[in-house]
Order: C-alpha cells, then structure tokens, then sequence
C-alpha cells in the first residue's frame, strides 16, 4: 500500500475514538502491499484494549499438516491409540496422485512424507516439530490406564496434569506419536 494511502487509513482509524485516547499502527506500508492491518488500543480506566480489524474472522479449523516419515505408521498409531480414522483420498489437481488424512470428528489432519510433500507446503517441514491438544469424550483416567496397559509412554511421569486450553481447564496427559510429534 503506498505510504500516503497508510497515513489516510490511520487518519480516518482515529476518527472512531477520541485521538488522544488511542494508539494506531499500520504494518506493510511498503511499496504497494495491500495487506494493511490496523490495531486500535484504546486505554479505559488505566486498561488496554485492543481491536484487531481483520480481514476475515476464522471460525474453526478445517484441517492441519503433518510431516512425517512413515505415514503407515502414522496413520496405525492414530487410529489404535486415539481413535481416529485413516483415509486415502485422490487430489483434485492430479487425480493419479493417492493422498492420505485421519479424520476425527468434523476435522482431519492432512499426511505428507517428508522429502515428498505437496505444494504449497509450510516453509520449514519436519517430522516431529508438531504440538497437538485433542480433546476426548473419554475419562481421561481410563485413558492413561489404557495407555500404560499397551506399553505407550506418557511423560510428565505418567500422571495426569492440570491444563489450560482453548476451552477452559483440561486434565491433560502427553504421548508422542511415531515422529515424534508431542500429543496432548
């Protein structure tokens, strides 16, 4: 965006609220960017409050991606361990091309192999570089027993530990799948 347009968009922003109540910054003013995001903090009784004006508002996720070596492997500990469901699926762009997912309530994560990735792919891939937080209809008590009776490692010294997530407060155990990959 050319700078003059950004000093208009700050401009015009201030008119919302009192001038010398709000602080305004623009980001990629360069060259002709379009991509403008404005951050409103509006300082009330000794807070601050920010107002992101966005683009669009995300309301769930759709899927995500893993990176990983084996995808049997992958899709046999998710499914065995947590219930999710392996599935092969073609690609829109090239109908030859066998894609793999697991699927989980109305989510999935999407498999690539490393070296073997599909493009556009995230900049930096690599086995084992995922967090994931997954919630249950389980107890989570009989998952840990279920978990130590099949020999799967859960760390943190085995125990369940308290949590905060999306959601509220979690009662949370950690596993790692075959990559690596940190499961909460």
């Amino acid at each position: 965006m050319r700078p003059e347009l950004c000093r208009w968009a700050c401009l015009s922003a201030r008119g919302w609220v009192d001038q010398d109540d709000v602080e305004v910054s623009a980001s990629r003013c360069d060259g002709y960017k379009v991509a403008i995001t404005l951050i409103f903090v509006v300082k009330q009784i000794g807070e601050t409050k920010a107002i992101n004006m966005s683009f669009a508002k995300v309301q769930s996720i759709d899927h995500i991606v893993l990176t990983v070596k084996d995808i049997e492997a992958t899709k046999a500990f998710y499914t065995k361990y947590l219930g999710m469901k392996g599935e092969a699926f073609r690609s829109p762009k090239d109908l030859s091309v066998e894609r793999h997912a697991l699927s989980f309530g109305s989510q999935k994560i999407n498999l690539h192999k490393s070296g073997a990735e599909f493009e556009p792919k995230a900049q930096h891939v690599q086995p084992g570089s995922g967090d994931l937080c997954f919630i249950t209809g389980e107890r989570v008590d009989d998952v840990l027993e279920s978990f130590k009776g099949a020999g799967v490692e859960v760390l943190e010294g085995g125990v369940i530990v308290e949590r905060q997530g999306a959601r509220g407060k979690l009662r949370s155990l950690y596993i790692r799948d075959p990559d690596g990959n940190l499961v909460e």
